[in-house]
């Protein structure tokens, strides 16, 4: 097997067959492997592979780097942050949307937003925004003025993709029918209309208190595609996938899907650097 999998791989399709080429790669097995580390490649970035640029894909195998998979037990992260704004929480508004910015005045910034359906607006003489790139890509938030021309450059050329995950639990602890322990799985699949999807999954039962727990991910074209499918048919194409590697595993308890490329105010999962020409 090709030592340079576990280091760094072409990332752009025309790289990637012309590594296929040079490396005369014509073991079904090999050919397999090869697309797993792609498919890997666009979870990890939440972007195809035809858009990342080569010089910045780098793929860690999970064994290589120590990882910390959860918060502190028993908090989680959304208690975590709560904890953090409880002293300002009278100033939050929720269930509040911002539609402008208004920056004219620049020790007298207006902010128009609806809340509960009832337009408001309020002042401020500092306004940091925070929303996701996938917003501004969108243009949901009017800037008055107009944004400079070297951010709006920067929001253009800056790539925001998709991953999405399918998380799935267990009520029973003899449904666990793999390693306890083991925290990845992938499996290789043929090259086919499937590939890609649903061919890494990880198992945190262990960080569960034991809880039988498996969350399937997918990334670029497959993690938009995926988003226009129903949970069941979400769920029957992981399944496929993972009783290919536990034939004896049973259909889960509880499902959730995310669809991080609908969520209206997030409209994507985060960035990667967009791919630039290259010549081979």
């Amino acid at each position: 097997m090709h030592e340079i999998f576990l280091y760094c791989l072409f990332s752009q399709l025309g790289a990637a067959e012309k590594f296929i080429q040079q490396t005369n790669m014509t073991n079904s097995t090999e050919l397999q492997y090869f697309n797993l580390m792609l498919d890997l490649g666009e979870v990890d970035y939440a972007a195809d592979i035809s858009q990342l640029d080569l010089k910045y894909y780098r793929w860690q195998h999970h064994t290589m780097c120590d990882m910390t998979y959860m918060s502190t037990s028993g908090t989680g992260f959304g208690n975590l942050a709560a904890t953090c704004g409880e002293s300002f929480i009278d100033k939050v508004r929720l269930n509040a949307k911002v539609t402008e910015i208004n920056y004219e005045d620049i020790d007298n910034t207006i902010i128009s937003y609806t809340q509960d359906g009832v337009d408001k607006k309020v002042a401020a003489r500092t306004v940091l925004v925070t929303v996701s790139l996938g917003v501004l890509k969108a243009n949901t938030i009017n800037f008055v003025p107009t944004l400079p021309e070297w951010k709006l450059e920067v929001i253009d050329k800056t790539g925001f993709g998709a991953m999405n995950k399918i998380m799935m639990q267990w009520d029973n602890n003899d449904a666990l029918v793999w390693p306890y322990e083991q925290t990845w799985f992938e499996l290789i699949t043929p090259d086919d209309e499937s590939s890609g999807r649903w061919t890494t999954f990880f198992n945190p039962t262990q960080f569960k208190g034991g809880v039988p727990t498996l969350v399937g991910w997918v990334g670029g074209d497959e993690a938009w595609e995926m988003e226009e499918q129903t949970n069941e048919e979400v769920l029957d194409d992981a399944m496929k996938n993972l009783k290919a590697i536990f034939p004896t595993i049973r259909k889960p308890d509880r499902v959730v899907v995310t669809r991080w490329g609908k969520e209206e105010n997030i409209l994507g999962t985060y960035s990667y650097k967009v791919s630039e020409v290259l010549i081979l």
